[in-house]
């Protein structure tokens, strides 16, 4: 059963990760539909990084407390690569949307 919900948070938090990087291309095409259809109104996204902490720190605790039977068995692992993933998400977004920006 622990695997299942370990699976189903990472799903999740892949899903959310995706979400950042696709985020900048959303908005990018958003300006551009705006450009041709000459709609004007504010338009926003959140980014909500408390989700994938809250959803990182919940996949660090699982693994903390496995057996060495689940697929993130190793603490460290999920620590490192879960908070880097998170880190490179934040930063693409914020390269490429101030890179969108400036064109």
């Amino acid at each position: 059963m622990l695997n299942l919900i370990s699976i189903f948070l990472a799903i999740i938090f892949l899903t959310k990760l995706l979400w950042n990087v696709a985020v900048v291309y959303m908005l990018e095409l958003d300006k551009n539909v705006k450009m041709v259809n000459e709609q004007d109104g504010p338009r926003s996204v959140s980014m909500a990084l408390g989700v994938e902490l809250t959803l990182w720190v919940f996949l660090i605790t699982i693994s903390m407390f496995s057996d060495g039977n689940l697929w993130i068995n190793q603490t460290g692992n999920v620590f490192l690569y879960g908070g880097g993933a998170i880190i490179v998400s934040y930063l693409f977004t914020a390269i490429v949307g101030f890179w969108t920006m400036k064109q």
